[in-house]
């Protein structure tokens, strides 16, 4: 059975705008899920509350980021 990690929205922003004092054991996790040995799990309330990214200002761009991850 595959490892599932809840992560809250506040994680996700953590991960997408790379918080330096969380990103590289979020790096590691998501480096994880995308060899399949993890599975982030979370709420359909995330994708809401994920609507913006610290340090980037272009709205694009960060939803560009958002739907990419």
């Amino acid at each position: 059975m595959i490892e599932r990690i809840y992560w809250d929205a506040n994680v996700f922003t953590y991960r997408l705008a790379r918080r330096p004092d969380c990103i590289q054991i979020l790096e590691h996790i998501t480096d994880r899920a995308e060899r399949g040995e993890v599975e982030i799990v979370t709420s359909t309330f995330t994708l809401v509350e994920v609507c913006k990214i610290e340090g980037i200002d272009d709205k694009d761009e960060q939803e560009r980021m958002i739907a990419e991850f």
